[in-house]
């Protein structure tokens, strides 16, 4: 034995040092590879063996690991401690930041001040089951991981009957809660294993709080999901899976079983202050959430028929027409002599009203639909029954859709630009845009003389994020039932009648989320320019492909008429055009797409089959991905 260990396991024996427990776990769990921390498990094992107080060293080991303190820690490491995510939030931001008085008798603070790694989790993990078997009798006893699972069991009942857990079950009656029947049955069994009575039915009541935990899990997918209701569902089912694991092995002791859980609560430690991991997990399914809503809208923005084809001709033809006159609004409120704040206010509700009559008119505006597709395709990758084939369709039917859509709204808005500038010029023998205005918009757009690559790629960032509020929109109002609230609602009854109530329930069902993503869009578009330009000197400009097409016809004609138009400064126009439109599809669906596997859990890497054939499928027949369909 070498003298250092000798002190140490001196020690620990009574008289010896307050922190003798703390001390041997240091000296193991030291930072030197996983051979040398096995070889000092296995060396402290034997210098207890060898002492002449070799029992007293054992009963102080046993007495230290079935600490009271030892319930606590089985049931709660690795678990959030709080029951909503913002109160979870605080509390691992204090024990993070502010000083604290430990205690030292405390074996989930022992291991909190050892600064516990994943390192030391794995190295546990991997540890031979013959080395772990000699430490079996000081091991925690059936009776302490039986009252971890009662303490469990309460927390599980405290989790399962939160408002937003209730509110979620449709407010079903307390009582019958199987929670509260799972707790009063870990009760009972703590109380036979005190008595030597046979233990009661614990896996029956165990399994019906996993399927009730399982039938709202089914709730929440159809419902809509909110912060606090996910933080509580994902609380209980770690709950639940932690009191599963405690009974296993205090009934059916494994040793293979004890060491995964054991380096699991070493996991858990050292992560357990960790508030990233927090919020990434509790985000998870409402992130999904946000782009299951996200891709429902997205699944109307595909082309597979004929009809479907015209119908999006005639809603992008449509919606460039408007454009037109949201770009002449742009270009009037640039004239007036209006404080910035007015001035970004101005052009948000200029593109808001545009793109909201947009939505209630079912008509398609190019590049807002790349964010919507790019979910309803992670939908279908994610569903494994699906072949190729299906998946391939789905994406021709997106790009057949882009392609109808983009041609629909330039040649649309350039047309009626031209033919509002020659009638403006026919009445008052002038143009929309002066020359010097028109130079400026044609060298704007220019893909290589301007930041048209820049200002085209943020454009898409916003796509993107409009998106994800339209939604969010969507989850928020399916989760409070607000359609079917104003449906019933006393006072809109009153004011709108019963079939006016019942019509705007319908609308805020089919449209809150476009709206709340369109007017995000023309926040996002019309006042962050100018609130950045104006307040913080940064010069971020719109390029989005629809309106910028509006703009470049506007500019056609008074430089025409001066004679500085010709086919070259055309043909780079439609080029910084035609860019804009590949940078806004490209990126927004790039990031919606990367958000939605994300979500899912997918890996782009098991879909490399898929690719290759649709590469090889769009080599063979580019005209399935860009023309009409056949039928």
């Amino acid at each position: 034995m070498s003298a250092a260990l000798e002190r140490l396991v001196a020690r620990a024996l009574p008289g010896g040092s307050p922190t003798w427990f703390q001390e041997l776990l240091g000296w193991v769990l030291c930072d030197a590879p996983p051979a040398e921390r096995t070889s000092r498990l296995l060396a402290l094992r034997a210098a207890i063996d060898a002492h002449p107080m070799c029992d007293t060293l054992v009963a102080r080991l046993c007495e230290r690991w079935n600490d009271p303190s030892m319930v606590r820690f089985l049931a709660e490491t690795g678990i959030p401690a709080q029951l909503s995510l913002v109160h979870e939030l605080f509390h691992r931001a204090s024990i993070s930041l502010l000083p604290r008085v430990r205690d030292e008798h405390d074996i989930g603070e022992t291991f909190t001040d050892l600064a516990v790694t994943q390192s030391h989790a794995a190295w546990l993990d991997a540890l031979p089951t013959e080395t772990l078997a000699a430490w079996r009798d000081v091991l925690p006893s059936r009776a302490v991981l039986m009252h971890a699972a009662r303490l469990t069991a309460v927390r599980a009942a405290g989790a399962g009957l939160t408002t937003y857990l209730l509110h979620l079950a449709g407010n079903p009656p307390v009582q019958d809660s199987p929670f509260l029947e799972l707790a009063a049955r870990m009760t009972a069994t703590v109380e036979a294993e005190r008595t030597g009575a046979p233990l009661p039915d614990w896996q029956a009541s165990l399994a019906r709080a996993r399927s009730y935990q399982d039938w709202l899990a089914s709730r929440i997918d159809r419902q809509g999901v909110s912060t606090e209701a996910v933080f509580q569902l994902e609380l209980l089912d770690a709950l639940l899976a932690r009191l599963g694991t405690l009974m296993l092995l205090a009934t059916r002791p494994g040793r293979r079983e004890a060491r995964h859980f054991a380096a699991d609560l070493l996991r858990a430690v050292a992560a357990q202050r960790s508030i990233a991991d927090l919020v990434r997990k509790a985000q998870k399914r409402l992130a999904r959430k946000v782009v299951e809503f996200t891709g429902a809208a997205g699944a109307d923005y595909t082309v597979r028929t004929r009809a479907e084809w015209k119908a999006h001709l005639d809603g992008s033809i449509a919606a460039g027409f408007l454009t037109t006159f949201t770009s002449l609004g742009k270009h009037a409120i640039g004239t007036l002599p209006l404080a910035p704040v007015l001035a970004g206010l101005a052009y948000w509700v200029n593109y808001s009203l545009s793109f909201c009559l947009m939505q209630v008119n079912h008509w398609q505006l190019a590049s807002k639909q790349p964010a919507m597709t790019a979910a309803a395709l992670a939908g279908a990758l994610d569903d494994q029954d699906r072949g190729h084939e299906e998946e391939i369709a789905l994406i021709a039917g997106i790009t057949r859709s882009q392609v109808v859509v983009t041609l629909g709204n330039a040649v649309a808005t350039i047309a009626l630009a031209l033919l509002l500038d020659t009638l403006f010029g026919l009445f008052t023998r002038h143009r929309i845009l002066s020359v010097a205005k028109a130079h400026a918009g044609l060298q704007q757009i220019h893909p290589f003389h301007s930041l048209t690559v820049v200002f085209a790629t943020t454009t898409g960032i916003s796509l993107w994020l409009s998106s994800l509020a339209a939604g969010w929109a969507a989850n928020w109002s399916t989760f409070r039932q607000l359609p079917e609230a104003i449906r019933r609602d006393e006072r809109i009854r009153r004011a709108l009648g019963r079939r006016g109530a019942h019509d705007m329930g319908d609308f805020i069902h089919e449209h809150l989320g476009g709206i709340v993503g369109y007017v995000t869009l023309g926040m996002l578009l019309g006042f962050l320019p100018v609130l950045l330009d104006r307040f913080f000197g940064i010069g971020l400009e719109v390029r989005h492909i629809t309106l910028q097409a509006a703009s470049v016809a506007f500019c056609w004609l008074p430089l025409l008429d001066v004679g500085l138009l010709g086919w070259r400064e055309v043909g780079w126009s439609l080029a910084g055009i035609a860019l804009t439109g590949v940078l806004n599809f490209t990126v927004s669906f790039a990031l919606a797409l990367r958000t939605a596997i994300r979500a899912r859990d997918l890996h782009p890497g098991e879909r490399m089959a898929l690719w290759r054939d649709l590469w090889r499928t769009a080599a063979s027949r580019p005209g399935l991905f860009l023309g009409r369909p056949d039928k």
